[in-house]
């Protein structure tokens, strides 16, 4: 289980609510807050309307670095991966450059395409365990 479905889940017990009522709040359908519980791939609005209802700053939750090796090493990982970040990250560069995208945008996005990735990654481990655990029965 990752830190924000962990994150979450100590908040709805604290305050006793339901993914239902945790819905409400944030405006979501509850399936998105069942994704989040689930530790499952949520998008950028409902990782940010989520951290914001638990007052847990998304740098906690996303590795967001501050030093500029680590996020290089972040973008050239992220790019190992999935090599169709490059155009995204060159646009991030190029608006840094002239002025109209803050330099923070970067790391931030570094950090949550390596969340996602990270996800995906979990998910399909929990699949291949999942798969291997019913060839066992």
């Amino acid at each position: 289980m990752n830190k924000l479905s962990r994150l979450l889940e100590v908040y709805m017990s604290n305050n006793e609510l339901s993914v239902k009522d945790v819905a409400h709040r944030i405006d979501v359908n509850p399936s998105v807050i069942q994704r989040v519980v689930n530790n499952q791939s949520i998008d950028i609005d409902t990782l940010l309307k989520v951290t914001d209802l638990i007052s847990v700053p998304i740098e906690e939750i996303l590795d967001i670095k501050n030093d500029k090796n680590e996020i290089l090493k972040q973008i050239v990982w992220v790019l190992s991966i999935e090599p169709d970040f490059s155009k995204l990250f060159g646009d991030i560069a190029r608006g840094i450059r002239r002025g109209d995208t803050e330099k923070r945008v970067l790391a931030e996005v570094a950090a949550y395409t390596m969340y996602k990735i990270n996800q995906i990654a979990d998910n399909v481990k929990d699949e291949k365990t999942n798969m291997f655990d019913r060839q066992d029965k």
